[in-house]
């Protein structure tokens, strides 16, 4: 049987799509709780040759069909804040993010941002800091 992170990994290198079905761009990496397993953040590659990168509420997305869906503009989606080119997810740019998106942090996670532990399919790095819940790159 497949856990949450397995199924949203299947959304790796798919398109996501708007509120009204328009394709905002591709989902490049996806973060997770490490603590619950549940999908926090898509990191969308956006722009004319995907060489944007934006941050999209993972709680937010649904599945229909063969299609995921957010309830965000494209236009909002693409002016909300990103980070720098080999930068990772600070504990500042969550904190805009949830304003961004009008989210409630204390809601989605009781884990603060900077303790994380982001994985890829090849490395392993850990923040420095508490031992606690944790947030994983995929």
């Amino acid at each position: 049987m497949e856990g949450p992170m397995q199924l949203m990994r299947t959304w790796l290198d798919k398109p996501l799509y708007d509120a009204d079905g328009e394709k905002i761009g591709t989902i490049d990496e996806i973060y997770y709780d490490e603590a619950t397993g549940r999908a926090e953040w898509l990191l969308v590659k956006t722009g004319l040759f995907g060489t944007k990168k934006t941050f999209v509420p993972a709680l937010e997305a649904r599945a229909s069909g063969d299609r995921l869906n957010v309830p965000y503009s494209e236009g909002r989606v693409k002016d909300a804040p990103r980070m720098d080119k080999g930068e990772d997810l600070t504990e500042e740019l969550e904190r805009q993010l949830y304003a961004y998106y009008d989210l409630d942090a204390a809601k989605s996670s009781t884990r603060p941002p900077s303790q994380c532990l982001l994985l890829d399919s090849t490395i392993t790095l850990q923040a420095p800091g508490e031992e606690g819940e944790r947030l994983s790159r995929h």
